[in-house]
């Protein structure tokens, strides 16, 4: 049975993204993702995530340990999440961190979106936060 002794990253430099594991028979190529589709989905499913459950900005970039002002620069596609805030939200609302990576995890997830509306869900008020 051959195993992954290793894998490695490949860029095309317009974009693209290639996985390929090395293989006791030899390198073979896994999957390919293209960089800015993915970004965009990433940004797209944390806006809209929050859209659906009626959270400001405030309220998410606080559970999230970011500022407003970066959650607001995600959500227009001027930046992508870094690792811990993007695990936190996954966390948050329940969904796996490979959605934006996974075709029919994100087809799924956008067909569910269509169908129902999300539940909204509301986070546990910490020292200093006044509910109004």
């Amino acid at each position: 049975m051959n195993r992954p002794s290793r894998g490695f990253l490949s860029s095309s430099g317009e974009g693209d993204i290639n996985c390929f594991h090395i293989l006791s028979g030899g390198i073979h190529r896994m999957k390919s993702f293209n960089t800015k589709e993915i970004s965009h989905r990433t940004c797209h499913i944390m806006r809209d995530e929050r859209l659906s459950r009626e959270l400001t900005q405030i309220e998410m970039a606080h559970e999230l340990g970011i500022s407003q002002s970066a959650l607001s620069k995600i959500e227009n596609l001027a930046m992508m999440p870094t690792l811990i805030p993007w695990l936190k939200f996954c966390s948050t609302f329940g969904l796996p961190a490979n959605l934006p990576l996974d075709e029919k995890l994100y087809k799924g997830w956008t067909r569910d979106k269509e169908k129902k509306g999300s539940k909204p869900i509301r986070f546990k008020p910490t020292r200093g936060h006044l509910d109004s």
